[in-house]
Order: C-alpha cells, then sequence, then structure tokens
C-alpha cells in the first residue's frame, strides 16, 4: 500500500476585517481522509458496522478474481492465476498470465494481495476442494509484474490455506489469513521472513477471503453470506495492537511485561492464550495473542450477492476498495456453473469513499 505521511495543513488564510487579523489553517484533505477513517473505525468498534457512513462512488469490472492493492498510483488485482495491473480509472495497464513459471513447488492458485515499496505480496499455494499446500507469500515486481522470491509458510503454526496477505509497514510484519480454519491471523517479519506468532480471532469470522491492515486494525472481508439466498456477504474489523494503538515500536504488554527475547515471545504466540496483549522485542512490535472481532459492515450495495474476496485502502483519497465476484455458484471455493442470467463469472472493483 502506499505509505501514510505526516501531512502539512493548508493556509495560512486571513480571516476578519477592520479588527486584529487571525489566521484559520483549513486541513489539508488527506489529513481530513484520515481522521474520517478513524472516525470510520471508531463507529466500527462502538458494534456499528450495519450502519457505518461508507459511500459507494464506482464500481470498476477487472479480469481477476482474487485480491486487489493499490499503491495510489495502480490497482493491482489477482486471479488465481493471474496478475494485473490497472490505472485507477480502471484502464489495464500490464498482465502476468504466468505468475508461477519462475517459482519451484506446485502451485495453482493465488489469493488476495497487497502491495509495498514497489513490490507486491500475494498468498500463493496449491489449492483444491478447500485445502492448501505449498503455502507460501509470492513476492513479484510491481513495475513489471515479474516474479522476484517467496517468503515459506511455518506449517507448524497451524495455518492449512492462505487466502488473504496484508502488510504492516509500520511495524515490519506480513500478515496471512486463512479460508479453512480462520481463527488465527498469522504474523511474518517483512524483512527477514521469519515466522512471528498468529493472533486468535475471537470470535471467528467464517469464510474469510482478504486482508487489509489500516492504523494498527485488521480489516477481514468473509464470504459468509449465501449468494443462492441473496444474502450479503461482511466485512469485520480487529485490533491487533490493542496496547500500542498507534504506529511504531510499543510499550510492552497489557501489564507492562517485555519480552527478553524473540525465542520468549515465540513461546508464547504458540499457544491460544486468553488475554489481549501485545509487546516489543527490540525494535518489533509484536501482536496480541487474541483480538476481538466486530462487524464492520455488511455488504448490501453489490449489484448481486455473490463472492467477496480482497480489499485494500488507499490513504491519500481515504478510499475503501473491495473485490467481489457474482455469477458462478460457488461451492467449497470451487466454481460450480453458473446462476441464471449469467454464463462467465463478473469481477468488480467497488469503491468507497466516506
Amino acid at each position: 500500500m502506499c505509505p501514510e505521511k505526516a501531512l502539512p495543513l493548508r493556509g495560512p488564510l486571513p480571516v476578519g476585517r477592520g479588527r486584529r487579523l487571525f489566521r484559520a489553517h483549513t486541513p489539508h484533505p488527506k489529513l481530513i481522509s484520515q481522521l474520517a477513517l478513524a472516525a470510520v473505525l471508531t463507529l466500527a468498534a462502538c458494534g456499528r458496522g450495519d450502519r457505518l457512513p461508507l459511500k459507494l462512488v464506482k464500481v470498476i469490472e477487472v479480469a481477476g478474481r482474487q485480491g486487489v492493492a493499490t499503491d495510489c498510483s495502480y490497482y493491482y488485482v489477482s486471479g488465481s492465476t493471474a496478475l494485473y495491473k490497472y490505472s485507477l480509472e480502471g484502464e489495464l495497464v500490464l498482465s502476468n498470465e504466468e505468475p508461477f513459471a519462475a517459482m519451484t513447488g506446485e502451485v495453482n492458485h493465488i489469493g488476495d494481495i497487497d502491495v509495498h515499496d514497489g513490490e507486491i505480496y500475494a498468498g500463493v499455494e496449491y489449492f483444491m476442494d478447500g485445502v492448501g499446500t505449498n503455502i507460501q507469500v509470492a513476492v513479484y515486481d510491481a513495475e513489471t509484474l515479474d516474479y522476484k522470491r517467496s517468503i515459506p509458510w511455518n506449517p507448524d503454526s497451524g495455518q492449512v490455506e492462505c487466502c488473504g496477505i496484508a502488510v504492516d509497514a509500520a511495524r515490519g510484519h506480513v500478515w496471512m489469513a486463512d479460508w479453512v480454519r480462520g481463527d488465527h491471523l498469522y504474523c511474518y517479519d517483512l524483512a527477514t521472513g521469519a515466522y512471528v506468532g498468529k493472533t486468535a480471532l475471537r470470535p471467528k469470522p467464517d469464510l474469510q477471503q482478504g486482508i487489509c491492515v489500516l492504523q494498527g486494525k485488521m480489516l477481514i472481508s468473509c464470504d459468509d453470506g449465501d449468494a443462492e439466498l441473496d444474502a450479503p456477504d461482511n466485512l469485520y474489523i480487529c485490533n491487533l495492537y490493542p496496547a500500542t494503538g498507534a504506529a511504531g515500536p510499543g510499550s510492552g504488554n497489557a501489564d507492562g511485561r517485555a519480552f527478553s527475547s524473540p525465542d520468549a515471545a515465540l513461546s508464547r504466540t504458540g499457544a491460544e492464550g486468553t488475554g489481549s496483549e501485545s509487546s516489543e522485542v527490540g525494535n518489533a512490535v509484536l501482536p496480541a495473542t487474541d483480538a476481538r472481532v466486530e462487524l464492520f459492515r455488511r455488504m448490501t450495495d453489490f449489484r448481486r450477492a455473490g463472492e467477496i474476496e480482497g480489499l485494500t485502502h488507499n490513504p491519500e483519497t481515504g478510499e475503501i476498495i473491495v473485490l467481489s465476484n457474482r455469477g458462478a455458484r460457488i461451492i467449497l471455493g470451487m466454481p460450480r456453473g453458473f446462476y441464471d442470467g449469467y454464463d462467465h463469472e463478473i469481477h468488480e472493483l467497488y469503491v468507497y469513499s466516506r
């Protein structure tokens, strides 16, 4: 994603006439969007996720059905076996139809994606009938869409599938979500690729599809509606770092303890735990053991109930972008024909402002 930078204030502008001259500052539009986002996240935390003030501003049809990311200049979209690069107006700029060609090991599926510092991070695996193997974070060049390297997953973590990726650049983390089990999010070190630990989601949101980090919180898209009944899918939110809040190193976990070494921290993250804790080891902020999950928004404004997929956030505009598919019948993550009136599946980016 594009970096969230400190934003200047516009002005000063003169106010008043025939008296002492005061100077007022008009907030920069980017600052307004960040403040609006903070208000939206606060409403979600208060359990008002079904009536958040998000306005659908446009829908863009794309070629990929899995994930979306933005660096504020382009949209990057993943299909199950392809990567695409679009302008923000929806024009296809570049595609890679053979994203696995330079990889070792058998893979056949890309999930949701993210972009950071000129690189696309993609959840890649061999996926068949609801089970994933050979899971990894594949890294691609955002300019050329060429494969560069992979971060292997830790099988001992308990993760059995990768539906989505989210980069938390402020804290140096890469997160992976699991569509099959869905009871944890899995955290890796952005710089080294080392496994950091996992955060339990309570309650577990079913059928997760994509994840996106927003100001230390995680948005999760879930295919938990029912296209057969025209029931909408949902977005959920949780706080990954409840003891720290803002970006950057924190001050220890909830009761003030800090782990003396990465090994000590890893021994904690292997357990389920019951408290909402975070801590720091060196310069890295460790995730909470548990995260409380709240409803963020019901996606009632999709053109048809179908299968929600990845999502992303543009901090320059404040927009939230969600990918959704309609037309195909999806059973256990696999296509099984089409609904009446469709002879192919349609993939669309829904762009929301506040």
